[in-house]
């Protein structure tokens, strides 16, 4: 996954990571499974994808988020068959390790990873609807 290069290029530099872990990413070369791994893309998916106060408090002006009417994360949606250069690269890596750890055995280029919630999107509509 992605989120595995940052700790895995400074290990194959010869850094030393306690616990082979930083952030969500996982040292490639331990053998410390991946968060991937650990909790299963569904569940991976669900929470990387879940709204964090702590996240919008850190990125986002307070002044804006208590202007806001919602605040609500959408998920993501990586196409890699629409990726170019390093993202497609990046992109292709984290489709091999899905094949590779059969967390989805019938995963394509064609396909997007990780779903847009359509949940999320229509929970927003609701609270928006309902501020007017």
């Amino acid at each position: 996954c992605a989120l595995d290069l940052f700790p895995t290029t400074l290990a194959a530099m010869g850094c030393s990571i306690e616990g082979e872990r930083l952030g969500l990413g996982t040292n490639l070369f331990s053998d410390r499974p991946t968060m991937i791994e650990e909790m299963g893309i569904d569940r991976f998916q669900q929470e990387t994808a879940a709204f964090s106060e702590y996240y919008f408090e850190k990125s986002v002006p307070r002044e804006l988020l208590n202007s806001s009417i919602s605040n609500i994360c959408f998920g993501g949606d990586l196409r890699v068959n629409k990726q170019k250069g390093l993202d497609k690269f990046i992109a292709k890596l984290i489709l091999k390790e899905i094949k590779n750890n059969n967390i989805a055995e019938d995963m394509n280029e064609e396909m997007s990873i990780p779903a847009v919630l359509p949940e999320n999107i229509s929970r927003f509509a609701d609270e928006i609807r309902h501020s007017f």
